[in-house]
């Protein structure tokens, strides 16, 4: 039994709650509860993974059982945080997690919560999916009315569900919140809502998605702290949210759904008015909901981009980028811009040349993401168009662009130019590779010899060129002395029937092998596929290439030409670190 040693008071430890009482051996350091809890810190109990988090416990298990006093400080620390879905695989007794939910400071509710109940009164952040009942929901919400941090989403069941109003009383008694996020809620009544703000003075983040009936604010009280509020709902069936925004006078981050709607003018009219610190407006939109939700128009976006004094960042969702649009963020925010995102879902050239547009004119900017889903740019127009004007951008780190259609290689038997072949390669961003000697064979349609030359860059492995039969003698071998680069190509078997399904390098070194019947024949080596020609090709230029999945490939020489572009600009956008082409990601060395 412990014993409390004379002239020796209890210490009590405030971040767990208990208090220790020590034997005479508590001189050591290793049993002071400063030094056990920062030794906790270093002993990792939950690391990330795919798919969240993983709970591994094992050691901080073993550190636990040290002694009584690490045991009695150590076991609030393992139960400080408990998520149903992250902790599914460790198969917890129900009967243990009730004995011990009294520990629980963040909670995650969800459908894989095991059957128990709750004790805990001390919660700090609350998590509740639609999957978990309102059984298990609401005693836990009533037990803790000290929460700062809530995300509630209700068990929707349909438009036609109904639920009782006075279901959600608890959520009344809140007074501390900070942080609240409401999913699905189309049940409650507007004077319930009201007083649950009024009831929390210090709410600096309120998010309400999917949000509906919400048709008036009044008798809300001003919310001085709220500095982020998205509401990604249809305002033409909450028009309150609209009038919300007057009664957050600190707001900075706003975001909402794009959906075309007629309060837009009077949503900008009151952040004009009314939110003096606004700096960022965010349309955040899935990209199915994009493609099937009519989008605010070229008149909706002016008057709110020009709702705020100093914009840093905007995200907006259109059918084009049009040049009003443009003109009226570089008139207002050139100077202030620094993270930019556009997503046009009928993107044309005119998309391009606004873009060029702001890239020139906006100093300031860090990223710019444009997407075009579900059309498409021409990789070659967005050569001519998004280049044509000198970027100003010593700050630029970061560009993205995906929607350029992808543009399928020339088959190897038809008659395609050189300067069709080679068009709109930049030779500065190759200058570092070099070319080998190559022997160039090529056959015409009647099998009659070479005509044409092909090269191959140094170190690339490559492939047998199978030709017909009946070959006549090829040329000498030439000496190409000028940078090339690679292009794709499909390559052709003697039946003239396509010998390859993947791409393939048609820069290549021919060899001659003797003593075939018929003649020399060409014979290639396997071809290097054209994720690894591609690595190669921008290390050359000192950058990395990796291949994400999820949108268009884009063919060699159309991204060659894409990326000798970006290269060729990126030498005056000292601090740019990464490039995105549809699928290809590139990021300096």
């Amino acid at each position: 039994m412990w014993t409390i040693p004379l002239g020796i008071d209890p210490i009590h430890d405030f971040a767990s709650g208990i208090t220790l009482h020590f034997m005479p051996f508590m001189n050591n350091p290793l049993y002071l509860p400063e030094i056990i809890g920062r030794v906790a810190e270093f002993i990792p109990l939950w690391e990330p993974s795919t798919y969240g988090y993983d709970f591994l416990p094992k050691d901080f298990i073993a550190a636990s059982m040290v002694s009584h006093a690490w045991h009695a400080l150590l076991t609030p620390r393992l139960w400080e945080i408990f998520d149903s879905d992250d902790l599914t695989a460790a198969n917890i007794p129900p009967a243990v997690v009730e004995a011990r939910s009294h520990h629980i400071r963040y909670l995650s509710l969800s459908k894989r919560t095991p059957p128990c109940v709750f004790h805990s009164t001390q919660l700090r952040e609350l998590i509740v999916a639609g999957t978990t009942s309102m059984e298990v929901m609401l005693p836990v919400i009533r037990a803790n009315p000290s929460l700062t941090f809530l995300n509630l989403t209700l068990p929707y069941r349909g438009p036609n569900d109904v639920m009782d109003d006075n279901s959600f009383a608890p959520l009344e008694a809140m007074s501390r919140l900070e942080h609240l996020e409401l999913h699905w809620w189309t049940h409650i009544s507007t004077e319930r809502f009201i007083r649950i703000l009024n009831n929390n003075p210090r709410l600096k983040v309120l998010k309400l998605l999917y949000f509906g009936d919400l048709l008036h604010v009044e008798g809300c009280l001003p919310l001085k702290h709220l500095t982020d509020l998205s509401f990604n709902s249809f305002l033409d069936a909450s028009p309150g949210l609209v009038k919300l925004v007057r009664y957050c006078p600190s707001l900075v981050n706003l975001s909402f759904f794009p959906d075309a709607t007629v309060h837009v003018p009077t949503l900008a009219k009151n952040l004009r008015e009314c939110c003096s610190r606004l700096t960022t407006i965010q349309n955040v939109a899935s990209v199915v909901e994009l493609d099937s939700t009519p989008l605010l128009s070229e008149e909706d976006y002016p008057p709110l981009i020009q709702s705020s004094t100093h914009l840093e960042h905007l995200q907006i969702a259109t059918a084009q980028l049009t040049p009003h649009i443009c003109e009226t963020l570089v008139a207002c925010h050139s100077n202030w811009i620094r993270k930019l995102r556009v997503d046009v879902t009928q993107g044309n050239g005119q998309d391009l040349a606004g873009a060029n547009t702001i890239l020139q004119s906006c100093a300031q900017l860090e990223s710019f993401e444009m997407t075009n889903n579900p059309s498409r740019w021409d990789p070659d127009e967005c050569v001519k168009k998004l280049f044509e004007l000198p970027w100003d951008l010593p700050n630029l780190r970061s560009i993205i662009m995906r929607g350029f259609r992808e543009v399928s290689a020339p088959v190897a038997n038809e008659e395609v130019s050189e300067s069709e072949q080679w068009d709109g390669f930049e030779q500065d961003a190759a200058q570092d590779v070099t070319v080998d000697i190559v022997e160039v064979v090529e056959v015409n349609e009647q099998g009659e010899g070479p005509e044409d030359e092909v090269g191959q860059s140094e170190g690339m492995d490559l492939e047998d060129i199978n030709v017909n039969e009946h070959v006549d003698e090829p040329e000498e071998t030439q000496v190409v002395d000028e940078s090339t680069d690679y292009e794709e190509v499909a390559g052709v078997n003697e039946r003239g029937d396509e010998a390859a399904q993947e791409p393939v390098i048609q820069s290549r070194r021919v060899e001659r092998e003797d003593g075939v019947e018929g003649g020399d024949q060409a014979v290639a080596k396997e071809p290097v596929p054209v994720e690894a020609a591609d690595a190669k090709y921008a290390a050359a230029s000192g950058w990395i290439a990796t291949q994400v999945p999820g949108w268009d490939n884009l063919a060699t020489p159309a991204r060659r030409r894409l990326l000798d572009a970006f290269l060729q600009r990126s030498r005056t956008c000292h601090n740019l670190r990464e490039i995105t082409l549809n699928s290809f990601e590139y990021v300096r060395a």
